[in-house]
């Protein structure tokens, strides 16, 4: 049996961390060691193609090299993507290569299996968003499952914003499906099926793209680190024994469009990254309105028992008039704190010895209720999902504002708690402010003692 208060002192970000020095680049999930499908006269997988830059948050470089703009996690992506399409007669199981520019051929997939499940048409699509768990957890360790679930939330939040500027359907399935297709994919422990959705294909996109050379690298990093597998093995368990206890029915919800003109939106994307450096004191909350309305909407769209579990605070850090005006300007149902009276360095400890959080002026902080931990672990996987679908929502509504931010998931639970008495466990935070003009992140404040 799991116990929530356990799991989440492991995550504590100050024990969590593991020792093994992140590799970057020179490793890849076994979901893309697949031969490439080279097929460039289906309109759907070109389709799908331009979908899934988009909802990664890839933007193009010269020379045809993608970037992603998205929050970074110490560039240690742990989210890969799998489409299930019907190729050449058969429902194929096809993993996206974004280095590469190409699909890669995965497994076969029982025509039967997904018509149960997602009664998918030919002309459509099953996403499903996978974490490659050892990525994140070489850097961050237990903590690091946090991180993989919001990071795939994000991108089927944003997935889902480009679907919608472009009219296509998207329906999410419940988790008994989920179940099913992750067995159907037959992926490594390690690589965990996150979320999917059903998106429609069927419009041509225009033009192809440039593919990169087919080149398959090394081991994973996980089996020649016995410090990691330990990491590994234990969210493995922790994973599967809160698919167990979540209710088969439960499902995500979709969240408010950001934009309806597709051109406006791969505009936001293109512009979306997270601030490097916040100017203290000059944000102009009227530009937060719309960041507020969204909030309130979802809390409102979202089910009982979504509602009952999620709690989304705000935390101000400004002069008493602003504070009311807040409150003012936000859903009754979100709080509202005042941490004006907070020094540079206590907010900056609240978010790990951060200094750039200390130049912050407001924060929004979603978390777990604290009393419900009877129904913790059952919802502790669809509430990180669920978060993620509206901070990519949020994200783009940010930079439609011109309004700075960055999504944090470093922190001190138990402090960040303090700031709402306790009655919330902060799994994600976003810091708002003016941004700067600044090349480097200013991740941690270096301490002397």
């Amino acid at each position: 049996m799991i116990r929530m208060e356990r799991v989440l002192r492991r995550q504590q970000l100050d024990s969590s961390a593991s020792k093994v020095r992140p590799v970057f680049g020179r490793v890849r999930s076994e979901s893309l060691r697949g031969p490439a499908v080279r097929t460039p006269g289906d309109d759907r997988l070109r389709t799908l193609q331009r979908l899934l830059e988009s909802g990664y948050g890839c933007t193009t470089s010269d020379g045809g090299r993608i970037r992603r703009r998205a929050p970074s996690a110490g560039g240690l992506y742990p989210t890969e993507v799998v489409c299930v399409v019907a190729l050449e007669g058969h429902w194929t199981a096809l993993a996206y290569d974004f280095h590469r520019r190409l699909f890669r051929e995965l497994a076969r997939i029982d025509r039967d299996i997904v018509t149960a499940v997602c009664a998918a048409r030919d002309d459509q699509a099953i996403v499903v968003v996978t974490s490659t768990l050892w990525r994140t957890l070489q850097r961050y360790g237990f903590r690091g499952y946090r991180y993989c679930l919001l990071d795939a939330g994000i991108v089927m939040g944003t997935l889902a914003q480009v679907c919608g500027a472009e009219r296509r359907t998207v329906t999410y399935p419940d988790n008994w499906s989920l179940a099913q297709i992750h067995e159907s994919l037959g992926l490594p422990d390690s690589e965990i099926v996150a979320c999917a959705a059903v998106v429609d294909c069927a419009t041509a996109a225009a033009g192809d793209v440039e593919q990169h050379p087919d080149i398959v690298t090394g081991p994973a990093v996980w089996q020649q680190s016995p410090m990691l597998a330990a990491e590994l093995e234990r969210t493995i368990r922790l994973d599967r024994a809160m698919r167990v206890a979540e209710s088969p029915h439960e499902s995500l919800v979709p969240v408010a469009a950001a934009a309806e003109v597709p051109a406006d939106l791969q505009d936001l994307l293109a512009r979306r990254r997270s601030a490097r450096g916040l100017r203290r004191g000059q944000l102009d909350y009227e530009r937060c309105a719309p960041l507020f309305r969204a909030i309130g909407a979802a809390l409102t769209d979202w089910p009982d028992r979504l509602r009952d579990s999620i709690v989304v605070g705000v935390a101000v850090r400004d002069e008493q008039t602003r504070v009311a005006a807040v409150r003012q300007a936000v859903p009754e149902s979100v709080g509202v704190a005042d941490i004006g009276h907070l020094s540079d360095s206590a907010v900056a400890d609240l978010f790990g010895g951060q200094a750039l959080m200390a130049d912050a002026d407001l924060f929004l902080i979603a978390g777990m209720r604290s009393d419900r931990a009877e129904d913790a672990v059952a919802m502790f996987r669809t509430c990180l999902l669920q978060i993620g679908l509206l901070t990519a929502t949020l994200q783009l509504l940010a930079v439609r504002a011109e309004v700075g931010h960055t999504v944090v998931g470093g922190f001190d639970d138990e402090r960040l708690s303090t700031v709402f008495g306790h009655t919330v466990t902060p799994l994600m935070a976003i810091a708002f402010g003016t941004a700067t003009e600044c090349t480097t992140k200013n991740d941690t404040l270096r301490r002397t003692s």
